[in-house]
């Protein structure tokens, strides 16, 4: 088999590849990144209420098909009126991704989708019907300025196939023999610059196909733990995730939730980006069954690589408006950030549906198990019994965002492995397999409060 990753990973453009070639690159990298053709936009706007919707994300467009209406910049007027329509479907699984540390009962599945115009109670055009009270609920709370939420639509009555007969789909002979659940994801960013006094008119697209550090090779990832005791050497940082980069021209990029897989039996999920720009961080989970004995090996060479804080290399994308990126996340460990935004008055938006292939069991059933809740990394729980001073995960294992408690069971620090210094999780005292992994707060963060479940990993927040 061809080597994983042979050219790295580069946003390939529209049309450059056919159906074959592109699904062959999945099969290889469980990963693939391409600018959509104009030719596989849905033509119609908004269809009107009653009418026959489409069923599948991936009819070809009629030959010179008008701009969808959920693209650029007429996303914000267009999710609006979709959410205006269906309500009940968007608010059920609405989350907080990120509040921008504003209060997260301003942000509300209303607020976010259908936010009032400047200085009034909602948009123009009369207050009747559904659409009237959806904007009442939109004015009594208004967004803040920023925040990043996502939600799951179920197909109430028709809210799915109304999104999509209105977004951009896959190439056609993409997912010619996929099946899927009746579920999309749907998010939603707002981070405008502190820079640029936005017009509402898209930026210009980027040259570049990905990002490239030519800073020195780590070595790669390496499989499987290690729990004996180690030297301790030097303390490091509280947490060892990559701050989301700052600049204090534009402004800090929002981020998502922290770097996870999915435990979802899929051949993948695909994500169009409608507006705006988002940032992917994405890194091997290499004891994923798909990838058998040969996961990919990162170095800070390849195309899209990065050296990431700590050390470890990953890889960074930015996904802009118009690209499809397919990606198995049971796979990968990812996680997203949204930039500061200089078009569409910040926003960015994008959508997301699981797919299925033959060799799967069928989708969930409609109104399915899809869940969008928060959930402890299942790394963060104690592998085996601990004993004082062992390192609980490797480097290339400690997730970028660990819990915090005022009685942690775990620090941070640099520890003599092999040879080398490496950073680690160490056990500050004996910890039960099954335990949630903690460390202390900084000392001047703030957080919430929060249990987990420790049957499902679920946090809930303390009041």
């Amino acid at each position: 088999m061809e080597r994983r990753l042979s050219d790295g990973v580069v946003r390939h453009a529209a049309g450059s590849l056919t159906a074959e070639e592109a699904a062959a690159i999945y099969a290889r990298d469980q990963l693939l990144w391409m600018q959509l053709p104009a030719s596989t936009a849905h033509p119609q706007s908004l269809p009107a209420k009653g009418s026959k919707r489409c069923k599948r994300p991936s009819d070809p467009a009629a030959e010179g098909a008008a701009r969808p209406r959920l693209l650029g910049a007429s996303v914000e007027p267009a999710l609006a009126e979709l959410y205006a329509r269906h309500p009940a479907a968007y608010t059920p699984k609405f989350h907080v991704e990120n509040a921008a540390g504003s209060d997260a009962a301003q942000l509300t599945a209303p607020a976010c989708f259908d936010p009032p115009s400047e200085g009034e109670g909602g948009r123009k055009g009369g207050s009747s019907g559904a659409r009237g009270r959806a904007r009442a609920a939109a004015a009594a709370l208004a967004p803040p300025p920023r925040f990043y939420v996502s939600t799951i639509l179920n197909n109430v009555d028709s809210a799915v196939d109304d999104f999509l007969s209105a977004a951009p789909s896959p190439p056609a002979g993409l997912f010619a023999d996929a099946t899927y659940d009746d579920g999309l994801w749907l998010f939603v960013g707002r981070n405008p610059c502190r820079s640029s006094a936005d017009d509402g008119a898209p930026a210009p697209p980027s040259e570049a196909t990905g990002t490239h550090d030519q800073g020195l090779d780590n070595g790669g990832a390496k499989n499987g733990r290690r729990h004996g005791k180690r030297r301790r050497v030097e303390a490091a940082s509280g947490n060892k995730s990559d701050a989301p980069s700052t600049n204090d021209e534009e402004g800090e990029a929002l981020a998502g939730r922290a770097e996870h897989t999915d435990d979802v039996d899929h051949t993948g999920t695909w994500h169009i980006q409608l507006c705006g720009t988002k940032t992917w961080e994405l890194r091997p989970a290499t004891d994923a069954p798909v990838w058998g004995d040969t996961p990919p090996t990162l170095t800070p060479k390849l195309p899209g690589a990065v050296k990431a804080r700590g050390g470890r290399v990953v890889l960074r994308l930015v996904v802009e408006e118009g690209d499809l990126l397919m990606v198995n996340t049971r796979a990968w460990w990812h996680k997203t950030e949204i930039a500061p935004q200089r078009s569409f008055k910040g926003l960015s938006v994008s959508f997301a549906r699981d797919w299925y292939d033959g060799a799967l069991p069928p989708p969930p059933a409609p109104g399915g198990e899809k869940r969008n809740d928060c959930e402890l990394d299942p790394r963060l729980y104690a592998p085996c019994d601990l004993d004082e001073g062992d390192i609980a995960l490797d480097s290339a294992d400690v997730p970028e965002s660990l819990p915090r408690a005022t009685d942690p069971n775990c620090e941070v620090v640099g520890a003599e492995v092999d040879g080398e210094v490496e950073v680690v999780l160490m056990a500050l005292r004996p910890i039960a397999e099954g335990e949630p992994l903690t460390v202390a707060p900084d000392s001047d963060g703030e957080y919430e409060e929060v249990e987990v479940d420790l049957e499902t990993g679920e946090l809930v927040r303390l009041e």
